[in-house]
């Protein structure tokens, strides 16, 4: 399978999870969302590896009942309201479900 196939599969799956639509292109030149959501814009990276991935096992192994595991990173010398929160999907669906019903109100997820 190609890798813009492989991505363009992914980026319709999260959309159909986050009840958005997934935005299609003619070409990967192009400058767009992947995702469009009624409070949602969203863009899609699939890759190898990621180091993302690694902060994310350090931070489960503290987790507790009850609670969302999240990381904070940012750049250094970006002011803190620049720092990107990341979480894992079936946290982010939970969270978008109490924040405004199932997937914020706005569809079922697939």
């Amino acid at each position: 399978m190609s890798q813009v196939r492989t991505a363009r599969l992914f980026e319709e799956r999260i959309a159909g999870k986050t009840g958005g639509e997934h935005v299609r292109r003619s070409s990967y030149g192009q400058t767009a969302p992947d995702i469009y959501h009624p409070f949602i814009v969203g863009e899609c990276k699939l890759r190898k590896t990621l180091a993302l991935e690694s902060w994310m096992s350090q931070v489960e192994t503290h987790r507790e009942d009850g609670k969302v595991c999240a990381v904070f990173a940012k750049q250094k010398g970006l002011r803190d309201d620049r720092t990107i929160v990341c979480v894992r999907l079936p946290d982010f669906l939970t969270l978008m479900c109490n924040a405004g019903g199932e997937h914020g109100g706005h569809g079922p997820a697939r």
